[in-house]
This record gives C-alpha cells, structure tokens and sequence, in this order.
C-alpha cells in the first residue's frame, strides 16, 4: 500500500527550493490537531530542550496554546509542570502561579530552585510562603537548590528541612 497522501487540487503550493513547489493544506492548525499523543511529546520535549535561553519556565504555557488538543495533552502531562524557579522580583506571583503547576504536576518528580530576586525586603515573608508551598510536596522533590540568598533566608529554609525525608531527592544545593 502507498503510503504516500494526496492533498485536495485547492492546497496551496508552498516553495521548498527554487524549482520545487509542495502542496499543502490551507488549514494547517488540522495537522497540530491530530498529532498522536507520543508524537506531540517529541516535538514538545525537542523543542524545549532545543531552547537558545535556559528558562524553560513559560513553555507548557506556550505549548498549551498551540489549539485545543495540544492543550489538553500538555495540561495532561505533568511533567511539563514540574520545573518551580523562584528567581522573581515579586513571589507572591510565583507562588500563585506554581500553585496550580503543582496540581497539574500530579506527583511527577520536582526541581525546585530559589534564587536571590525574590529576597529584598520582605524576604523573610517570601521564604515562609515559598516553604508553605513546596513542604507538602517534599516526597516529590528530585532537586532542590538554593543560590545567594540572605543568610537567615539560607537558615530559614534549611531549618524546615532538618528531620525530614525526601525519597526522591537526588540533587541538594
């Protein structure tokens, strides 16, 4: 059988190279939307490991934009909601937002990152909600780091960790 698929006289040709022309559909979100689920993750997990910038952070919002199925897989996949980096000016936003990641994460392993942005002023304040937020979460964290932070900021958050077990936790910084 001929594997090969005929599109309708009414596609428009698409140049690919100066003596070539590609037929293609005139409705191109009807590709996106019937991806196969297994072919949606490697396209998502290509492209967003294949990021020039290292904050990956916005990328399952990004990706659950594209058209309703790609919503629908990427707010199923909790592994897309898995990446919580408090490096924020304000928080209070951040907690907000990864509130829901954490749902949407539904027991996927966690990498956690707090940063110095978020610790000028009321930092003691922002340390308590972050903890408040992640703590209940501790079983699933698999990295926890903490980069150039105030030093009762450090001893805050490291105080909550004392007697505590993390089974998954393979990175501690």
């Amino acid at each position: 059988m001929d594997a090969v698929e005929t599109l309708p006289d009414n596609a428009s040709p698409m140049p690919i190279s100066d003596d070539t022309d590609v037929k293609t559909r005139t409705r191109p979100h009807y590709i996106l939307s019937n991806v196969p689920y297994d072919i949606f993750l490697m396209i998502v997990f290509w492209c967003w490991n294949g990021g020039k910038d290292n904050d990956h952070s916005n990328f399952p919002i990004t990706a659950s934009h594209v058209c309703r199925t790609w919503r629908y897989y990427a707010l199923d996949t909790g592994v897309f909601w898995t990446s919580l980096e408090f490096r924020q000016a304000r928080p209070h936003l951040a907690i907000i937002k990864y509130k829901v990641w954490l749902e949407r994460a539904r027991g996927s392993p966690l990498d956690i990152y707090i940063g110095p942005q978020g610790f000028k002023g009321a930092s003691v304040k922002h340390a308590k909600s972050i903890m408040r937020l992640i703590m209940p979460h501790l079983s699933q964290w698999r990295s926890f780091r903490v980069e150039r932070v105030p030093k009762k900021i450090f001893l805050l958050i490291f105080a909550q960790l004392r007697d505590v077990s993390a089974p998954m936790l393979e990175v501690l910084k």
